[in-house]
């Protein structure tokens, strides 16, 4: 079991509460963006993965730093600055506050607090790899 399990847990409801309640009140193009927002850093990080297993430690390290900047431009800059500013300040001035918008904002609130935690388990591999240790999956745990 991994010891994220509860944070992925956690992160894949409120996603799938975020769908369909954006669905719900036809906010479609604000779904569509957080969901690019959040695959746009899989890319690398799927690269870095791929690299590692045909056994080419550079490459596997240069995607994994290319995650690592995908990951804080896009869900710790981008996603705050611009989604959740829309959604929190310029959402209700435009069309008011929905029954939805204090439970829908609140998850997006819960997926950022997510995007910290994630980050700080993403900064010890990467302190890992720098130090010349092997890159290991931390949230791993042995039972």
């Amino acid at each position: 079991r991994r010891s994220d399990f509860l944070q992925m847990l956690l992160h894949h409801v409120a996603t799938i509460i975020l769908i369909a309640g954006s669905y719900a009140q036809g906010f479609y193009r604000i779904n569509i963006a957080i969901l690019v927002l959040h695959d746009v850093t899989d890319v690398a990080l799927e690269a870095a993965k791929l690299h590692v297993y045909r056994g080419e430690e550079t490459m596997a390290n240069v995607c994994f730093v290319l995650f690592v900047t995908s990951w804080v431009a896009f869900r710790l800059v981008a996603f705050p600055m611009h989604i959740m500013e829309a959604t929190w300040i310029h959402l209700p001035r435009v069309i008011g506050i929905s029954p939805l918008w204090l439970p829908l904002n609140s998850l997006l609130g819960i997926l950022y607090i997510l995007h910290w935690i994630w980050f700080f388990m993403i900064i010890k591999l990467l302190l890992k790899i720098i130090l010349g240790g092997k890159p290991s999956d931390s949230r791993e745990k042995s039972d």
